[in-house]
This record gives C-alpha cells, structure tokens and sequence, in this order.
C-alpha cells in the first residue's frame, strides 16, 4: 500500500512541475500574445491534455484492477490539487481567497474546473482505454 501511496503521489508531483512549466510559458509568451483570458483558456486546455496523457502513460503502473480503486486515485488527485491550490496561493503567492476563487467561475470563462474534471476523471477513463480492468 504504501509504494501505491508513493506512485500516486509520484505522478501528482509531475503534474505540479507540468503546471509550472506550462504556467511560466503560459506568463511569458501567451499572456502578451492573446490576453490574459485567451491565455488562461488555453493554458488550461494544454493542461488538461498534459494530465491526461501523464495519466495514460503511467496508470499501468499504479496497478489498480477496479473501477472505485481508480476514481478514488482521481478524486485523491483533485483534493491534493485543491488543497496545494488555495494554501500556496494564499499563504504563499498572498492571492486573497475571492482571486482563487475566481478561477473557478466558468460564467467569466475561467476552465479551472476542467483541469480538475480531467485530474479526477482521468486514472478510470486511461485505465478503461488500457484495458486494465
């Protein structure tokens, strides 16, 4: 269980230095580009393509044979993201709690929510495709 544990959070430490990567690029070449909007969108769509291919590469390694098994991989993915989002944003980017909680208002065109969808839905969907159960 506990190299499981390591895996999961193994993979998740990847999409975190994905993110980073793509948000730096994001910052320096597609905000003055296209906007900080456009930027964002796209960002967050790269992104999501990103996990998913991360996820597909590496589920089999995970190693997980039924369907709960790989959405509670997902849904424990999408609770570290949110938990690493709002605490490092505070706490140490001193984002105030109403800008975090901007990003996830898709009426303004925000897609944050769909990097999170894509987090937690990805382990089943990549394991359905793989054959893996």
């Amino acid at each position: 269980m506990m190299g499981l544990t390591m895996k999961a959070a193994g993979i998740w430490a990847l999409m975190l230095i994905i993110a980073i990567i793509l948000g730096a690029g994001r910052e320096m070449l597609l905000t003055p580009a296209v906007g900080e909007l456009s930027a964002h969108q796209i960002g967050s769509i790269l992104f999501s393509v990103c996990i998913f291919l991360l996820v597909y590469s590496l589920i089999p390694t995970m190693k997980l044979t039924t369907h709960s098994a790989n959405w509670l991989l997902g849904i424990s993915w999408v609770a570290m993201t949110v938990t690493f989002e709002f605490l490092f944003g505070h706490f140490v980017m001193g984002h105030s709690w109403s800008r975090l909680l901007a990003d996830y208002n898709l009426l303004q065109g925000r897609l944050w929510i769909l990097i999170l969808m894509v987090t937690g839905i990805s382990p089943f969907i990549a394991a359905k495709l793989r054959g893996l159960f």
